[in-house]
């Protein structure tokens, strides 16, 4: 009797501590998903009447490169189908949509470099990982890589920009830091989205938010701006109003 006055007594005790253990802490896998996570960091702030957006720092290696030129899907249904835990529109295109100069992606080049004032630079990752902004095509083989511009910062310093026809847009930039770390940015004005400053004041405004937030910029280099450009992070999701050429993906 008294044995089985134990056993009673043994499975109330245990029947709570399993279920808790089982049901209401988690199984070991969802307990090590969540400490693997890795959260991308966003932030946002205004300076001088702007607003600032910006996600990063990414490693080369989270970056992929989608072609929209022919495709014409809307920024958002990029990001969904890609997964991407932040993005911004990457790609110049001309009336024919095709890419304004070199654009490579998924090993496939879809067009050659481009002699070009204006779209005087690359953003490119080697099969290293490495991202660069150069004003000459990289010689080693890429993992990706498109001709964009203009650099907008080099060699740690602003570069004067003069732009004929300037008018202030929503601008979007790419920005590699002295770490070899990639951000997405975006600047626009605190009560319209699509206006923002001049392409020629751009340089000076990233200047500033590098400052702001102690970012120790090496090279950045313009992104297509005003009603052609998207960005994404935990933080907003900006749309666009005409279809992006392509975007940049960090996963």
């Amino acid at each position: 009797m008294k044995k089985w006055l134990f056993l009673f007594v043994l499975i109330i005790f245990l029947v709570p501590a399993l279920y808790y253990v089982f049901f209401r802490s988690g199984s070991p896998a969802s307990v090590k998903s969540l400490a693997t996570a890795e959260p991308v960091a966003s932030s946002s702030g205004t300076i001088g009447g702007l607003s600032f957006e910006y996600a990063g720092p990414f490693d080369g290696s989270t970056l992929d490169l989608i072609p929209n030129f022919k495709e014409k899907k809307t920024f958002s249904t990029i990001v969904s189908e890609n997964s991407c835990k932040a993005a911004i529109n990457a790609g110049f295109y001309t009336k024919e949509d095709l890419p304004v100069g070199y654009f490579k992606s998924n090993g496939a080049v879809l067009r050659n470099q481009k002699d070009s004032l204006l779209f005087d630079g690359f953003f490119t990752v080697n099969l290293l990982s490495t991202p660069r902004i150069t004003r000459s095509l990289p010689v080693d083989e890429l993992h990706l890589g498109l001709q964009l511009g203009p650099i907008i910062f080099e060699n740690g310093s602003p570069v004067r920009l003069k732009i004929r026809n300037d008018s202030p847009e929503r601008r979007m930039a790419l920005v590699v830091d002295g770490n070899n770390q990639v951000y997405f940015l975006t600047v626009f004005g605190q009560s319209n989205q699509f206006f923002g400053p001049n392409l020629s004041d751009f340089p000076s405004e990233v200047e500033k938010w590098a400052k702001n937030k102690n970012i120790p910029i090496a090279d950045a280099i313009n992104l297509d701006g005003g009603s052609a450009s998207a960005f994404f992070s935990p933080n907003i999701s900006i749309a666009e109003i005409s279809p992006v050429g392509g975007v940049l993906c960090s996963k």
